[in-house]
This record gives structure tokens, sequence and C-alpha cells, in this order.
């Protein structure tokens, strides 16, 4: 039923590009390094937590300014899906000329990359949502439990774990662009 949107396949992966590539030529085993753990999952995480902990949440101004960079972005990376599906032509057309590890390094890397985008864009897509959904306000729910003890207790869950998850793919999103922008100019660098 949801095969059309399903999405997983692009999860599983762009975690399959978080390797050692020499380990894997050396030894053949596709090992996660601990590094990417803690870059990836520990820092985002970390760094939320504490942004949460120092009541910082999403303001409307903030908001609408997140959401129009993630619209920008997410046309950008659609563009980029283009250039990189020109780049892996132009690599596989050149590997007919020669066959060297060079060139077996550079379509890799450019099948991960495309791969790295796509996750990209379908973490802004969620960061989208998560953002909004931290500003979701029932009114029938909020009419019916607000003059009950825990309300304040069930609102101030809500704020602390949606604002987290907010910043934790905010921040995931903005360390996979760096890590795109690191291995498009690892590719053109040897263009030039």
């Amino acid at each position: 039923m949801f095969q059309r949107i399903n999405i997983v396949k692009i999860f599983k992966r762009h975690f399959n590009t978080f390797y050692d590539y020499s380990e894997l030529q050396f030894t053949g085993k596709h090992k996660t390094l601990f590094r990417d753990k803690l870059v990836f999952i520990v820092f985002p995480m970390a760094l939320s937590l504490i942004l949460v902990s120092l009541n910082i949440f999403f303001i409307e101004f903030y908001i609408s300014v997140i959401l129009t960079c993630l619209a920008l972005f997410i046309g950008l990376l659609f563009n980029f899906l283009t250039l990189i599906y020109q780049i892996i032509n132009k690599i596989k057309s050149d590997s007919l000329d020669s066959s060297d590890h060079k060139t077996e390094a550079r379509f890799i890397l450019s099948k991960e990359l495309f791969v790295n985008v796509s996750f990209a864009i379908a973490l802004s897509i969620f960061c989208v949502l998560a953002i909004l959904i931290t500003q979701f306000r029932p009114p029938l729910l909020i009419h019916l439990i607000r003059f009950k003890p825990y309300f304040y207790l069930i609102k101030m869950a809500y704020c602390y774990s949606t604002s987290f998850i907010a910043y934790f793919l905010i921040i995931e999103f903005v360390l996979t662009l760096l890590m795109i922008l690191k291995r498009f100019f690892v590719i053109f660098e040897k263009e030039f």
C-alpha cells in the first residue's frame, strides 16, 4: 500500500555509506567507524538536549526563517541529484577508456553522494514536519484537559520532546549537508 512512498531503502543505503573505505578494500569488512557514530548520532543528541534544557524553543520568527531555508535547500538538493547523475554518467564513460582504482573510487563516491543527497532531501522534509509539530496546539484537547492537574506536565513534555526531535533533525540535516559538501569537493577537486 505504501510502496510508492517507502523511503526506508534511502535511509538504509545512507547509513551504509558510513564506513572506512581503505579497510573495506583490504579486509572486505563494511565497518561503521566510531567517530561517525559520535558525529552523526551522539553530537546531535547532546546538542539538542542542551538546547531543550536551556528552554530554547521555536518561535514564529525562527520557524519562518528555518522553513524558508529548508525549502531552498530542498530545491537545491533536487538539482544536485541531476548533477550527480551527470557525474556518474561521465565516470562510466571514462571507465570505458581506463579501469584504474581512482576511477572506481570516484564512481563509488558518486553513487554514495547520490544516496546522501536523497537522504538529505527526505531529512529536510522530516525537519519541516517536526518544526510544524512543535507549534501544534489542538484546541479541543486543550479545552478538555486544561484544568486537570497534569495539564502543565503534559504540555511541557510535549514542548520538550517535539523541540528535541526538531533540533536533532535540523542538526542532523546540517551535518549531512557538510558531508555532501565535502564529497562534492573531493569529486570535483580531481577535475581541476
